[in-house]
């Protein structure tokens, strides 16, 4: 699920801060349930990979290296 995330966030074009998603669009995508969807989420904003500013997400790191 977190490299789905990290995929679809990239697909969009939210890879800084001021080209955000809404959370709720992106797991909507992925038709992820709740509660998997968050505990994906939590663990990549604790990691760093993932942004949040005003409740909108994007991708902190390249996924091309």
């Amino acid at each position: 699920m977190q490299l789905a995330i990290e995929m679809e966030l990239a697909r969009l074009g939210a890879t800084n801060p001021k080209k955000t998603v809404n959370p709720e669009a992106i797991r909507h995508s992925l038709t992820a349930l709740q509660s998997v969807f968050d505990a994906a989420l939590s663990e990549l904003t604790s990691l760093e990979q993932v942004g949040m500013i005003s409740g909108e997400i994007y991708l902190r790191r390249s996924l091309v290296q």
